[in-house]
């Protein structure tokens, strides 16, 4: 019976001891494995773009486009918003820090447009018969990228219409956006009329003759 006692301590014994060594060869124990969770990640670096100096600020207030009456403007340290009228047509130019910098060319938008399509009023972002166009241009010397929207829908007496031509010119540190809208669309009998009566050039013209004047000054 000593015997027998004695061989099951030292079996005891010797199973703790090979125990610690798998936990030392492992390099970790099941308790460190079940341990604290890791600690979150530093966060990122501030972002390091320049953005618009006040001189080019000074410079954007003061651009002045033939045709186009300045219904206001919002200035501040960084950017500014700039909303325009012609007629029926409607812009609003904005200026500020590039937020999400991307490659002046249509591959590097696609994943964009779903959120660009999502500023369409109403069912137009997911109606069949929305055009929505993505397209690269040159534009006072530089890439930039463009849209085209036409959609129109009618429930009842009401219609819900949007034709607009969007300019996105980036360089790495500021970004600036034109938008031009046409309302005549939104005036419209039917959505057949509002489509029909869409001219493509006259906003996709306004649009490039803003970026134009407005990325002077940059």
């Amino acid at each position: 019976m000593k015997r027998a006692a004695a061989l099951i301590a030292l079996l005891a014994a010797c199973g703790s001891r090979r125990a610690t060594s798998r936990d030392d060869d492992d390099g970790a124990s099941t308790a460190d494995l079940a341990g604290d969770p890791a600690e979150p990640a530093p966060p990122a670096p501030p972002d390091a773009r320049r953005g618009l100096t006040g001189a080019q600020l000074d410079a954007l207030v003061g651009v002045e486009v033939p045709g186009w009456n300045i219904d206001a403007r919002d200035r501040s340290e960084t950017t500014l918003v700039v909303a325009l009228r012609k007629g029926a047509l409607r812009a609003v130019v904005t200026a500020g820090t590039c937020l999400r910098c991307r490659e002046m060319e249509p591959g590097a938008w696609e994943d964009e447009l779903p959120a660009l399509r999502a500023i369409l009023p109403g069912a137009l972002e997911d109606d069949p018969s929305t055009k929505f166009e993505l397209a690269a241009a040159e534009i006072a010397g530089r890439t930039c990228i463009t849209t085209w929207e036409l959609g129109a829908m009618s429930y009842g007496d009401e219609l819900v219409a949007s034709h607009g031509a969007r300019i996105y010119c980036q360089d790495g540190d500021v970004e600036l956006v034109i938008r031009v809208d046409d309302e005549a669309v939104t005036r419209a009998r039917s959505a057949k009329t509002a489509r029909k009566q869409a001219e493509r050039a006259a906003v996709e013209d306004a649009a490039r003759a803003l970026a134009e004047a407005f990325s002077a000054s940059l």
